[in-house]
């Protein structure tokens, strides 16, 4: 996975936001493509309010898939970035690369932290109870087990600089691997099927 981050931009895990794009390439034009990728980050870069943006590069180049998720802080200034004269003619350049590209999905904060079945169009994102619920079965116990981990090794710190790095090890493992692991686990009860509605016969 490639990255390229901001180096001015000071944003919390809870206030950006986020815009993940996955995009089918054709299988010949993977290379051209690529380079399209590092001129549009470059671009995207000196945009106001940008924070990072990820490029998930594929494995099967039969059906090359990438997924580019977009950081920044805040909904404003993402939008000015998409409606931007450079962004709209730097996604012209790049139509004659692509056999796809699904619709963009915009989440803040935590919410990216649940991780959606690979055909997500028909799924809506879980209800919130169970965010909450997922939410307590993963920070309180992981909070519980850190404090006890770290505490003998932290404990003559100030006690902001405790919790910055208690906090810091948490955000750390639930965006890796703990939340992607528990959502693949939990995938059936978090994207239930959509019921079938029954024919009436008359």
């Amino acid at each position: 996975m490639n990255t390229i981050r901001s180096s001015s931009q000071n944003i919390t895990a809870n206030n950006y936001v986020t815009s993940i794009i996955s995009v089918v390439v054709k299988p010949e034009y993977i290379v051209e493509y690529e380079e399209w990728l590092q001129k549009i980050n470059t671009q995207v870069s000196k945009a106001t309010g940008f924070f990072s943006v990820d490029v998930i590069k594929p494995k099967n180049h039969t059906q090359p898939e990438y997924v580019i998720i977009l950081k920044f802080d805040s909904y404003s200034n993402l939008k000015k970035w998409v409606d931007s004269i450079e962004y709209k003619k730097l996604i012209n350049e790049a139509k004659i690369f692509q056999i796809h590209i699904d619709k963009d999905q915009q989440t803040q904060g935590m919410e990216l932290w649940f991780s959606r079945p690979d055909n997500q169009h028909y799924y809506p994102k879980p209800k919130y109870y169970k965010r909450v619920l997922m939410g307590i079965m993963v920070v309180y116990p992981l909070s519980t087990v850190i404090k006890v981990v770290v505490s003998p090794y932290i404990g003559e710190l100030p006690e902001a600089t405790r919790t910055f790095i208690i906090v810091f090890i948490m955000s750390s493992l639930m965006t890796w691997p703990v939340m992607p692991y528990l959502t693949r686990l939990l995938n059936g009860w978090l994207y239930p099927k959509p019921k079938k509605q029954s024919k009436k016969i008359n």
